[in-house]
């Protein structure tokens, strides 16, 4: 709903979550932590924010993109055939198609660097600008 943004922190292992002005869209106050994945030892990226308010995030050296409901708990994940997924989008003619790019940095896996695509149930929404 463009009240909070997200970002990955991503030395840090987690997932920060920052109010929005209402007025003029610039961060309120303090970031507040969204997803802790120390204990996990997962280490966040890029993520995208579906119209239902869910997170979905790519996880740099884990094969995947991790699903979080609006309260940080976590619902799903999707796996990818390379381990540094870097960043999620939705797109397609209804936005319900995940593309999720990865890198090649340090590892020599078939398919590291490509761009993957997967259909899902979900719904993505138009970006948002974010002023930062």
């Amino acid at each position: 709903d463009g009240s909070f943004a997200y970002f990955a922190d991503t030395p840090c292992q987690s997932i920060q979550k920052w109010q929005l002005s209402e007025a003029d869209g610039w961060p309120v106050g303090e970031p507040e932590q969204f997803v802790d994945l120390r204990p996990q030892n997962l280490n966040p990226d890029g993520a995208v924010v579906d119209a239902a308010g869910n997170i979905w995030n790519a996880q740099w050296g884990a094969h995947r993109v991790a699903v979080y409901d609006p309260e940080g708990n976590f619902l799903d994940q999707i796996t990818f055939p390379a381990s540094q997924i870097s960043c999620p989008a939705f797109g397609g003619a209804n936005l319900s198609t995940l593309f999720v790019t990865s890198a090649a940095t340090g590892v020599r896996e078939p398919l590291a660097g490509q761009t993957f695509f997967k259909a899902t149930e979900a719904l993505g929404q138009a970006e948002h600008q974010v002023i930062l």
